[in-house]
């Protein structure tokens, strides 16, 4: 049987990563924590030699729609890096090329624990995880299994718009 068939299930048992589904358990989760919604790096950035901040420097489809979301709905957000652990927008990055291939259980390790360390700096308590494919999304689990705080992940944007109420 293939795991991913049942993700919710593998991520958990396998990384204690719990899976959202809902605006409602989004809501639930932000109003409980300093949550810090993230996205992983992707292969496509900017290549021209500067310095940017993370929501201008990668340029996959799945990193463009979360920076427009996260931004339109006005979330702090960061942007996890097979190099830098986590990236936020107050930072600056130039283009880099490390593939999660390339990475040992040790550079895993040493990710999650600088990402801990950044996120306690900046008074973060939780992550919420974004990527609409778990599979891609299994270095990031590993990654973020080493924060040793709750870890989220979800696969649809929409759950983290804010709605407005007409009346």
């Amino acid at each position: 049987m293939n795991v991913w068939a049942d993700y919710k299930n593998h991520i958990s048992n396998t990384w204690g990563i719990k899976t959202i589904d809902s605006s409602k358990e989004f809501k639930e989760i932000a109003a409980e924590h300093n949550l810090l919604i993230c996205t992983g790096c992707s292969a496509q950035k900017k290549d021209d030699g500067g310095y940017y901040k993370p929501s201008e420097l990668y340029l996959g489809a799945k990193n463009i729609n979360f920076y427009r979301m996260m931004i339109s709905n006005k979330h702090e957000f960061g942007t996890l890096s097979d190099l830098h652990g986590l990236c936020l927008e107050d930072e600056l990055y130039t283009n880099y090329d490390v593939h999660p291939s390339q990475l040992t259980d040790d550079d895993f390790k040493k990710l999650g624990e600088g990402i801990r360390e950044k996120m306690d700096k900046k008074g973060y308590n939780a992550v919420l995880y974004y990527n609409p494919s778990p599979i891609m999304g299994s270095p990031y689990f590993k990654m973020l299994s080493h924060l040793g705080l709750p870890v989220y992940y979800f696969t649809k944007l929409d759950i983290t718009a804010k709605r407005i109420s007409l009346f």
